[in-house]
């Protein structure tokens, strides 16, 4: 089996790309909260409408009775890393029943004392010039069991018409795309809709959401990918998208150990037989597989124009050392 390595990748870049970002806020749009509900007793856990989110939100209501029980969550905050920020939002419900008479509920809501799901909405603003351009990337992912249902809508230029839905049990989806600030800055709304329900039956039901929604300032990123320097024993090809590199090794010694050498400098470093190009700044330990290839994945910091070198290199047993071989190098621009 072909060995892959994920890596989220730090920032190599060096202080001169560090920059004064925008400021972002997040807060509820409307009440933001959970019912967990059995018969017509009920459960909420929420915040009223614009509350500045400032630590993460933890919403949590359980609901118990005899055969019956009902548990829905919610997870919401927002992250910073340099002029890009996400807003994270997770959903979580269940109901189960052990007897064949009675109701359960669990699901979201946009305010108290009612038995039916709702929606409930963030709002995500950032500074920002009128026509400046920006970028926002949307991850979902979504799963729900007969009785459960999970949707999703985001708003991105105030037309109240989503540019982006999603639904549960489809494969889980990453889109971007270009964003223009109004007179205002950037301004966006984030919309979830979940719920799990059961009635006089036994069995249960379930609803788990996730959800990203991504901002950074500038236009769409353009990718390139360019190999130099010899393949001794080794040979390492990747492609770019959606802030994610690829990279693929092929023609490595087999069941070896390897590292994955980054950085944001060549150079040469004299390695018996083999060189390396790439000056390391982080190293990643994998192993090849017995056809000596690998694959990593590696997440692109959301930023501004950089370029990266990347290498593998691996340690090949040879009586009572190692034969250290590399492959080519990749550099990689993002622009």
């Amino acid at each position: 089996m072909q060995a892959t390595q994920f890596v989220f990748l730090p920032l190599v870049l060096g202080a001169a790309l560090v920059a004064q970002g925008p400021t972002f806020k997040l807060s509820t749009a409307t009440k933001y909260g959970v019912v967990a509900q059995i018969g017509t007793n009920e459960k909420v856990s929420g915040v009223a409408a614009n509350t500045a989110v400032v630590q993460p939100l933890a919403l949590n209501a359980r609901n118990f009775a005899t055969n019956l029980s009902a548990n829905a969550a919610n997870s919401a905050g927002l992250s910073r890393f340099y002029n890009q920020a996400t807003v994270h939002v997770r959903e979580h419900g269940a109901v189960y029943s052990n007897t064949t008479t009675g109701k359960a509920l669990a699901a979201t809501i946009d305010a108290g004392g009612t038995d039916n799901a709702a929606p409930h909405t963030l709002s995500f603003t950032v500074t920002g010039t009128t026509s400046q351009n920006g970028v926002v990337v949307v991850s979902w992912s979504a799963q729900a069991t007969p009785g459960g249902s999970a949707r999703c809508a985001i708003d991105l230029d105030g037309d109240q018409t989503p540019e982006f839905t999603g639904t549960a049990n489809q494969r889980p989806v990453v889109k971007e795309f270009p964003v223009q600030a109004g007179t205002s800055g950037f301004a966006f709304t984030i919309t979830t809709e979940c719920a799990a329900a059961i009635e006089d039956v036994r069995g249960g039901a379930s609803y788990s959401a996730s959800l990203s929604v991504s901002f950074r300032e500038g236009s769409s990123r353009t990718y390139t990918v360019t190999p130099f320097g010899p393949e001794c024993r080794g040979k390492l090809a990747g492609s770019a998208s959606m802030n994610t590199l690829t990279l693929n090794l092929t023609n490595a010694p087999a069941s070896a150990i390897g590292l994955l050498v980054i950085g944001d400098t060549q150079g040469t470093v004299e390695l018996g037989d083999c060189d390396l190009l790439v000056l390391p700044e982080v190293i990643q330990v994998f192993q090849t597989d017995a056809q000596g290839k690998a694959t990593h994945i590696l997440r692109l910091p959301h930023m501004g124009a950089f370029t990266l070198f990347v290498q593998d290199a691996t340690l090949e047993p040879s009586g009572s050392g190692f034969k250290i071989g590399t492959s080519n190098s990749l550099k990689v621009e993002v622009r």
